[in-house]
């Protein structure tokens, strides 16, 4: 899997940027403590090729797909 591990917390990610923006029962902060836990980028090895560029977090991507799903985009 092209998927680098980077432990290192970028400055300005949403998380630092938008901690205390969204109220505690909006569906992103529902999905990033309940959903986005959940799953583990191990589980979607076989969907991902060996070789090419770095790849984004599967997890990340299947959770942005069931926000966008639940948003109608």
């Amino acid at each position: 899997m092209c998927l680098p591990k980077d432990a290192q917390e970028k400055l300005f990610t949403a998380t630092n940027e938008l901690q205390d923006f969204l109220p505690d029962d909006n569906p992103m902060i529902i999905c990033k403590r309940t959903v986005y836990p959940a799953f583990k980028d191990e589980e979607f090895v076989e969907c991902y090729s060996t070789t090419g560029r770095n790849a984004i977090s599967h997890v990340f991507l299947a959770c942005m797909t069931l926000l966008q799903f639940r948003e109608n985009l």
